[in-house]
């Protein structure tokens, strides 16, 4: 099987799609959206606007029959939420939905399918986690650390000197995420995989404020997504390891990679 079109990016399509309230059989168009808007927007920003502007139109579409036939999904609750005492304009409500959309289904499908292509090239850290399942809630805080799907842009509020490079106010700058957690001055082995690792405060999902909304259904839909895989799919490994493609753009992982077993 193909590991990313096949099993990585169905599962949180489909979850992601059933908490919004869309239908995941338009999954396609989904997938086709976020590889426009996330991953080549650098050599075709106007392919990744026209994908925006398709998203946008789909999302308002849907939320206007919500109006008058809500459901028990977020895009009802969206009509009615608040911000300050205040209603949330149409705006709010598309770019609450569509980040959603995009965010909730590329960053753990990316983190999934890195998870897997790990496990296919170590088969003794599979067979431990076949072995001994009760491990799958470390392993997964483990793929978290050491494969962080994104890096965070930020603006920086307040002029400051880190690692002796002068930062003015108001400049923009890019939080290497992945970076961090493979710092060795804070973890041990930093650059290997240690499926029990038993204290790991890892930055993944960011941390403060701007820390990921998804990040208890992004955990749950990692661990349930390994599980599953592991009852269907007896012992795997990658069909050829130099023919895995990887993305471009701010969100890392494989494009393709096939598995046999």
């Amino acid at each position: 099987c193909e590991g990313m079109v096949e099993y990585a990016f169905p599962m949180p399509t489909v979850i992601v799609a059933s908490i919004l309230g869309v239908p995941a059989a338009d999954q396609g168009m989904f997938c086709d959206w976020l590889v426009k808007i996330v991953e080549t927007a650098g050599v075709d920003p106007k392919g990744a606007v026209k994908a925006n502007q398709e998203l946008y139109a789909y999302l308002g579409v849907l939320l206007e029959a919500r109006r008058s036939e809500p459901r028990d999904d977020l895009l009802s609750f969206l009509l009615d939420a608040t911000l300050e005492d205040r209603p949330l304009t149409r705006e709010e409500h598309l770019g609450i939905a569509a980040l959603l959309l995009v965010a909730g289904i590329d960053t753990t499908a990316n983190t999934l399918g890195m998870a897997l292509w790990h496990l296919a090239r170590d088969l003794d850290a599979q067979r431990e986690l076949r072995r001994r399942p009760e491990l799958l809630g470390t392993a997964v805080e483990e793929f978290l650390r050491a494969y962080s799907p994104v890096s965070i842009a930020r603006i920086v509020t307040t002029e400051v000197t880190v690692g002796e490079c002068p930062i003015a106010r108001d400049d923009m700058v890019l939080l290497s995420l992945p970076s961090a957690n493979r710092d060795d001055r804070k973890y041990e082995d930093a650059d290997k995989i240690v499926l029990d690792r038993a204290i790991n405060p890892h930055v993944a999902f960011g941390l403060g404020v701007h820390r990921c909304l998804g990040a208890h259904i992004a955990r749950m839909e990692l661990r349930v997504g390994l599980e599953e895989f592991f009852a269907a799919v007896p012992e795997f490994r990658l069909v050829d390891p130099d023919a895995v493609t990887w993305k471009p753009g701010p969100i890392r992982g494989p494009r393709e990679f096939v598995l046999e077993f």
